[in-house]
């Protein structure tokens, strides 16, 4: 069903989230210790 299918997406979505947290914070910090 299409319910289910969202909640499948939602938590791969939710699973990654911390990671692309990190990896924007990283980038964000690398580029002002550049300038």
């Amino acid at each position: 069903s299409l319910t289910y299918k969202n909640h499948l997406i939602i938590q791969m979505v939710i699973s990654k989230t911390p990671l692309l947290l990190t990896f924007l914070l990283q980038r964000q910090t690398t580029m002002a210790i550049r300038h």
